[in-house]
């Protein structure tokens, strides 16, 4: 991930890659897909092996390395889709690695940008692993709901992306989460101010979202 390429540079080359990865057959997709994420992987491991001192050290700097890491995971997984099956347990690897370090290191990557990275690695992985990724969902849900920086509006949109994917299949996890999925939103969308007219907006976006959740 480090090197000198502009970020955007790098998540260019990234899903370049990536996409010539995805049209091979599964005998050298596995490996090739192995390469690309070994470098985030092994960042990811360095986290989770980390103790709370050296975390502790440089809070904003572990946060945005990790948010990174998350984020170039996303970006490779853009090229592939349900069809690279032969693919899946190296996702699913990936993600058990990612829920680990979020669990053990969630109150020093509190962070926006770990947030975001997480999100749109989930966006991606509906869309990737399908029912496969119900199980890891489940691990991510905690750090999803409970970082201070999550944005309830988003991750009920989420929800909802979800809910039409899964249909009946997403029904266990909606019961399991209800208390976050349902009734934090409900309760945050209640106590919103309506000073202004953005604060208005912003009230009704959120309540349209849940209702949008609730219909399907």
């Amino acid at each position: 991930v480090n090197g000198s390429l502009t970020l955007e540079d790098q998540g260019s080359l990234f899903e370049a890659v990536a996409g010539l990865a995805a049209a091979m057959p599964p005998e050298q997709l596995q490996p090739a897909l192995q390469r690309m994420l070994e470098g985030p992987v092994a960042n990811l491991a360095e986290l989770l092996g980390a103790d709370a001192s050296r975390l502790a050290s440089d809070t904003q700097g572990y946060a945005a390395w990790a948010a990174r890491n998350v984020e170039v995971i996303g970006i490779v997984s853009k090229s592939f889709s349900r069809k690279q099956e032969s693919a899946c347990s190296h996702w699913q690897a990936t993600l058990g690695l990612v829920a680990r370090t979020l669990d053990k290191c969630s109150g020093q990557l509190a962070d926006g940008a770990v947030w975001r990275a997480v999100l749109f690695l989930c966006r991606r992985m509906v869309e990737v692993l399908g029912d496969a990724f119900l199980s890891p969902l489940d691990a991510l849900m905690p750090y999803l709901y409970s970082c201070p920086q999550a944005d309830l509006l988003e991750l009920t949109s989420f929800a909802h992306q979800s809910v039409c994917s899964y249909q009946g299949r997403m029904q266990p996890l909606l019961q399991k989460w209800l208390h976050v999925l349902f009734l934090r939103p409900v309760e945050v969308w209640r106590q919103m101010p309506e000073q202004s007219d953005q604060l208005r907006r912003e009230k009704f976006e959120l309540g349209t979202g849940v209702l949008q959740l609730l219909r399907e």
